[in-house]
């Protein structure tokens, strides 16, 4: 059924990929979020706020680890699949108040616990355990969870994040769209991959081309 679903979608993109972003313009530009759907989309765009602060100065692989060592990866647009083979450094997730502050608001956020007292740096081990460092010097390691958790209700933010590398056709999409603020309102007025397809039109595809966006984006 989901193979069926799929290619249905496929035929919707091919043909608006032949029409053009002009096509979508007015669409676009019609839509209109309820009260809720505005805070779901302001929800996005400050949770994606908090992770690219965040993880801006990691590597693709090193932010695609962050979420394979909780298990919150689908499939994302990376062709790593084998960066255990060589060793594994130590992933530096916060060191400075001001990632701690960032880190601690979206733990809050979740309603998740927030980091021991007087945390100064966290950072995921070679051995994929989260440890927190503080001022003391004493090292604590985090729940099992801690990543996972935190961004739990953050994940179409996070997917966004994945996809949305300079290079990357996606974050052309999300440009073309006029920037994350107006993808993530898309995403939420849309509901669905098919209406989304017809309202952001032929760039839809780089942007729904990624599973993640569908299971997390787009199932409201």
């Amino acid at each position: 059924m989901k193979k069926i679903f799929i290619v249905f979608i496929s035929s919707i993109l091919l043909f608006f990929s032949t029409v053009g972003v002009s096509t979508n313009v007015y669409a676009s530009s019609k839509i209109k979020l309820t009260p809720e759907q505005e805070k779901q989309a302001e929800d996005i765009v400050d949770e994606w706020l908090r992770f690219e602060r965040l993880t801006n100065k990691l590597s693709e692989s090193e932010i695609e680890r962050l979420f394979q060592v909780t298990g919150n990866v689908t499939q994302s647009n990376f062709k790593i699949s084998k960066f255990r083979t060589s060793k594994v450094n130590d992933i530096v997730i916060a060191n400075s108040k001001e990632e701690i502050d960032i880190l601690n608001e979206q733990l809050m956020y979740v309603e998740k616990p927030e980091l021991p007292e007087g945390t100064v740096s966290v950072v995921l081990q070679g051995d994929d355990n989260f440890v927190a460092t503080t001022e003391a010097g004493e090292i604590i390691i985090l729940p099992l969870g801690f990543w996972g958790g935190a961004w739990q209700v953050a994940k179409c933010a996070a997917h966004l994040t994945l996809v949305l590398l300079p290079t990357s056709a996606a974050f052309k999409a999300v440009k073309a769209l006029g920037g994350i603020k107006k993808t993530a309102q898309l995403l939420v007025g849309a509901g669905n991959a098919k209406d989304f397809a017809v309202i952001a039109g032929g760039v839809a595809a780089e942007i729904l081309g990624i599973q993640g966006i569908y299971d997390n984006c787009l199932q409201w």
